[in-house]
């Protein structure tokens, strides 16, 4: 078992987003790992201006401001994984991960009112390479990069043109994860 935490950047002009997962598995012999991984990957942005400034008491100014809009987004991988560990429980390990991803976007545009709220969904994968350091004889502390690739969609109507499109979302990116493993 494995617990995660770190960040993706997603390709593009998006930004960082904080993650955090599981991974559960069993061994196939004491270099092979297959199993299931899950994680959350969450960011959220807003957009403000500013309108003045103030003094406070005490001394200094507070910057007066008024949100413009607002976004977040979830993206959840649940996939399957090989992870091959040549030198056993220690040191370096790579593995690669295939299965399904969810996409949650949710937007508010404050000056008008309008709301958007989306999910994509689809297959992807992940390719990962790290190390593992021993803590105890069944702990190890890991850390790790990855890659994450996927095209994620949904179907939508208009209701102007009475045609049915495929929107695309492509979840690439890269990454990192640090966290705890033990063995039972």
């Amino acid at each position: 078992m494995q617990i995660h935490g770190g960040f993706f950047d997603p390709s593009g002009d998006v930004s960082n987003g904080m993650l955090f997962g599981v991974r559960l598995g069993t061994s196939i012999d004491d270099r092979v790992q297959l199993g299931v991984s899950a994680d959350w990957t969450h960011r959220s942005d807003r957009q403000s201006q500013v309108i003045g400034t103030a003094p406070i008491p005490g001394g200094g100014t507070v910057e007066r401001r008024i949100d413009l809009a607002r976004t977040s987004s979830d993206l959840f991988p649940l996939l399957v994984f090989l992870q091959v560990s040549p030198g056993g429980s220690a040191g370096p390990y790579f593995g690669v991960a295939g299965g399904y991803e969810a996409l949650f976007i949710s937007a508010e545009d404050f000056n008008t009112g309008s709301n958007y709220d989306a999910t994509y969904d689809g297959w992807g994968w992940q390719a990962y390479g790290g190390f593992a350091i021993p803590l105890a004889a069944r702990s190890r502390f890991n850390i790790e990069g990855f890659i994450n690739n996927g095209e994620l969609d949904r179907q939508v109507d208009d209701a102007t043109s009475g045609l049915t499109f495929r929107e695309i979302v492509n979840v690439e990116g890269g990454g990192l994860r640090a966290g705890f493993s033990w063995s039972f």
